[in-house]
C-alpha cells in the first residue's frame, strides 16, 4: 500500500505530459529522491515515457529499509530533539513556538511518508541513474546507494 504523497503522483502526471516530449531528468533530494523515482516509475507503467535520467541525493535506495526507529509519532517535545540531531533544520526556527507550531504537522507528515514507505519490487528503471552523497552525511552511507 502507498502513502497518499505517492497516490498523488497518479493524478499530477498528466499535467507533466505535455512537457515530456523531449528528452527530460529528473532530480531528488532526500524525500524528493524518492517521490521522483516513484514518478519515473508511474510514467513508465502508465504512459510508457522515460527519464533519460534519473539524478538523487541525500536518499539511500528505495529497496533499502530504513533500519533507524520512526519519529513521525513522538511526542514534540522529542520529535523537535530528533529534528534537532538530524542539523536540518536552525535553532531559530526550532526555537520558535508559534512557527513550530506550524510546521510540525507538515514535518510530522513528510517524515511519516518516508518512514511508511513500502518498497515494490519492479523491473529496474530503463534510464541512467546518478547518485550523490557527502562524505560526512551520518544518514546514507556509499552502501545504501
Amino acid at each position: 500500500m502507498k502513502l497518499a504523497p505517492f497516490n498523488q503522483l497518479e493524478a499530477i502526471a498528466p499535467a507533466f505530459l505535455s512537457y515530456l516530449d523531449k528528452p527530460f531528468a529528473f532530480f531528488g533530494h532526500s524525500m524528493g529522491g524518492l517521490v521522483s523515482f516513484e514518478l519515473a516509475r508511474l510514467l513508465r507503467n502508465e504512459y510508457r515515457i522515460h527519464p533519460a535520467h534519473l539524478f538523487i541525493s541525500g536518499r539511500r535506495a528505495p529497496q533499502i529499509p530504513d533500519t533507524k526507529p520512526p519519529i513521525h509519532d513522538l511526542p514534540e517535545l522529542a520529535f523537535k530533539e530528533e529534528l534537532r540531531h538530524l542539523g536540518g533544520t536552525p535553532s531559530s526556527v526550532l526555537d520558535n513556538p508559534e512557527l513550530m507550531q506550524l510546521l510540525i504537522p507538515m514535518l510530522r507528515a513528510d517524515f511519516a511518508v518516508l518512514e511508511t514507505y513500502v518498497y515494490k519490487h519492479e523491473q529496474p528503471l530503463d534510464c541512467l541513474i546518478t547518485v550523490f552523497g557527502g562524505l560526512q552525511d551520518t544518514e546514507v552511507s556509499h552502501e545504501t546507494f
